[in-house]
């Protein structure tokens, strides 16, 4: 279906009538029932590479917050960083699952939060490298021979 609208998408909520009368062999199913090829189909490519990065950034940004050195002064933003890194897993296992998940409103609402949690995130890892001495270890990471998920594990 991108293939044929030339990675346009068929548009918001074409999907199902685009299957019924395109050659598809669905065998009467319809639904995608998966997040990730309706984006995909509806919207095109350039918006699923988007949402795909705007997923990956959340991950990434939480990632960075868990790998930084366990104190009192980092364990809100450790707290933060497990929060999104388990939001944003989370929401790509859910999204396989219904095909009614793209058209729910508090699903938007969730990943409009999950962005604001990032845009904190980021600003959180901005202020602790901003604070420390010049003669401080790097706050970021837990130390250089750690592997990254050993802050994850522990």
């Amino acid at each position: 279906m991108t293939v044929h609208s030339r990675g346009l998408g068929v548009g918001a909520g074409n999907f199902e009538a685009n299957v019924l009368k395109g050659p598809y062999p669905t065998h009467g199913i319809v639904n995608p029932h998966n997040l990730w090829i309706e984006v995909l189909s509806q919207y095109g490519i350039l918006v699923f590479l988007l949402f795909a990065v705007w997923l990956t950034m959340g991950l990434i940004v939480g990632i960075r917050l868990l790998r930084l050195r366990r104190n009192s002064s980092t364990l809100a933003a450790r707290s933060l960083g497990l929060t999104i890194v388990v939001s944003v897993l989370g929401n790509i296992i859910a999204a396989t699952a219904n095909s009614s998940y793209l058209e729910s409103s508090v699903n938007w609402v969730f990943l409009g939060f999950l962005g604001v949690l990032t845009v904190l995130g980021e600003r959180s890892l901005s202020e602790q490298f901003a604070e420390r001495a010049p003669d401080e270890p790097d706050p970021r990471v837990d130390s250089l021979d750690a592997e990254p998920w050993d802050s994850i594990a522990t």
